[in-house]
């Protein structure tokens, strides 16, 4: 499930800054190994209901990033809130396919991801987060703290993998679906590895 992977990202004031600046080559790095291995994909858009934001629907920034465009036969949900599972019908759809474990990626990491990461978990699905294919932007605090991205980054990777999944790296994905599929691949042909 990729989150979020749209050009709004740089319709952002210059200043705002981020972390995790490979975030998107990672989240291609997975993309490719999931389409290589006709594994199902799950792009979810904002389209957010401010006619100033550069996520809703008309602005440019809505746009997939070039790279990380949907291509046919992988689903599209848009969503208006941080929660890509409130309001949509992705866990029928999931369930529908048998479908019970998420590699979850995209932005931000304390927004949609952890939001979304937190009802997939709540509705019994086993959620991997892979930390290098995630990332944010700095924040102001309540009190008008400046706060760091990547101490938000880190904040938010720390909360999920307390309860609601596991996170990992890009890596580590990519040696589990490797695994997986010899795996599946001896089995169909009665080789045993």
């Amino acid at each position: 499930m990729i989150i979020d992977q749209q050009q709004g990202d740089m319709h952002f004031p210059y200043f705002r800054k981020r972390n995790n600046e490979d975030a998107e080559y990672h989240i291609f790095r997975l993309l490719s190994a999931w389409r290589d291995n006709s594994l199902p994909i799950i792009h979810v858009r904002h389209l957010s209901g401010d006619p100033d934001s550069p996520y809703s629907p008309g602005h440019p920034g809505v746009r997939f990033k070039h790279g990380l465009e949907p291509i046919a036969g992988e689903e599209i949900f848009d969503k208006s809130i941080a929660d890509a599972f409130l309001r949509s019908n992705i866990e029928e759809w999931l369930l529908k396919r048998s479908i019970r474990q998420l590699v979850v990626v995209g932005s931000t990491s304390e927004g949609a991801v952890e939001a979304t990461v937190r009802s997939a978990a709540h509705l019994g699905f086993t959620v991997w987060v892979p930390d290098d294919a995630c990332y944010t932007f700095e924040k102001f605090s309540y009190d008008g703290v400046d706060l760091h991205p990547d101490t938000i980054h880190t904040l938010a990777m720390t909360n999920l993998h307390q309860g609601n999944s596991t996170v990992v790296d890009t890596t580590l994905v990519l040696h589990a679906i490797e695994h997986a599929m010899t795996a599946k691949n001896g089995k169909e042909t009665g080789r045993f590895h």
